[in-house]
């Protein structure tokens, strides 16, 4: 599979396209930008989506292909992360960048009328779909992986605060975010809070940082589910939900082209994203004109 296209060739894909670009997150053709063609793909002669490997890549990305080619309207859109409301679009007047209202891209990948056609379709006999085959059912099941989760989000928000604050200190050690929900299963769950806590020593931090952890994870559980999507990692959670299917011969990837295909309805705020953006570079384009 070929890695992401580089600026150089993107520079001739825009010199020799038409329309509006949007460069997203992920590696291949195969990761943000499929999505985002199966829900717009009405706008093909409107708007191409490309990708670049990371929001670094897409911010440089898009600032370089500004700089070569003026006269090609090109914009980006990245994963939320971190980010908080007020600063989702803080960099679009400047630099065309827009994060996503939700964590990631995978969290638009958790409507449970999608998941029940999808397994719909792939269980023949109703009894054996243990509820997955009903909407309702189904968004219980995410409803727990995103619980499940929660331990694991308190955990990476905790190292990112952490990070943000004291990555220029001198003697500085990373702590890598955290992947998998199993982290915190009982048999675990001490021994990644003790680490943490070590962490936060080695640093100097004068709290004690399992305080914080357990802080955040309160306030976590006590959130909404619309707040959960904005801080809980979809991919987490779509791996969580993954080994709960009813069946699952097929890696989740597999299963997500199905979902897609069963359920390729464009989500209200990514359509708004891409609204802003095409509205933005006709305006700009009549001001130049």
């Amino acid at each position: 599979m070929n890695s992401y296209p580089s600026i150089d060739k993107l520079e001739v894909t825009l010199e020799t396209g038409q329309g509006v670009a949007v460069i997203l997150e992920g590696e291949t053709e195969d990761d943000d930008p499929w999505y985002f063609q199966q829900w717009f793909g009405g706008l093909a002669k409107e708007v191409a989506f490309f990708p670049q490997n990371g929001w670094i890549q897409v911010k440089h990305a898009v600032a370089e292909l500004r700089r070569r080619v003026p006269g090609i309207p090109v914009y980006g859109i990245i994963d939320r992360d971190f980010c908080e409301d007020s600063d989702l679009d803080a960099d679009f007047e400047t630099a065309g960048i827009l994060r996503t209202p939700r964590y990631t891209l995978e969290n638009y990948l958790l409507e449970p009328e999608g998941w029940a056609a999808v397994f719909r379709l792939m269980v023949r006999n109703p009894g054996d779909s243990r509820g997955w085959n009903e909407p309702e059912q189904v968004r219980g099941f995410i409803e727990t992986a995103y619980r499940n989760c929660l331990p694991l989000s308190a955990h990476n928000s905790i190292v990112q605060s952490v990070t943000a604050r004291h990555a220029n200190d001198a003697g500085f050690q990373a702590r890598k975010y955290l992947d998998d929900c199993q982290s915190f299963s009982p048999r675990n769950r001490d021994a990644v809070l003790a680490s943490l806590r070590d962490w936060g020593t080695q640093l100097g931090i004068a709290d004690d940082l399992t305080e914080r952890f357990e802080q955040k994870l309160q306030s976590l559980q006590q959130a909404s589910f619309a707040e959960w999507d904005k801080q809980v990692h979809g991919r987490y959670v779509l791996k969580d939900l993954h080994g709960r299917f009813p069946k699952r011969p097929f890696p989740l990837k597999d299963y997500l082209s199905l979902y897609m295909d069963r359920y390729s309805v464009p989500p209200p705020d990514l359509a708004l994203l891409i609204e802003r953006i095409l509205e933005h570079a006709r305006t700009t384009s009549e001001q130049q004109g």
